[in-house]
């Protein structure tokens, strides 16, 4: 049987996200992302102050949990 390789501590994904609503801010990202990064699912991040919000994560189903948060509260992923 072939032994499982342990998770990469190193290799990590970039989210960031864009908002086109000029009204309030569409998710509290300042602490959406603390949350996460004392969690430990997000490695870096800058909640944008809500403009441009982006975190970094490792690869796997809590980095995309929180990316789909983002795009149900509105964002769109921004094209770097």
């Amino acid at each position: 049987m072939r032994e499982k390789r342990p998770a990469s501590k190193t290799r990590t994904v970039m989210y960031a996200f864009e908002s086109n609503s000029k009204g309030p801010a569409l998710l509290d990202c300042e602490r959406v992302l603390a949350k996460a990064k004392a969690a430990g699912i997000v490695t870096n991040y800058d909640d944008g102050r809500d403009n441009w919000p982006w975190f970094e994560a490792p690869p796997g189903a809590s980095a995309r949990e929180l990316r789909d948060k983002f795009l149900q509260a509105g964002y769109t992923i921004r094209r770097l």
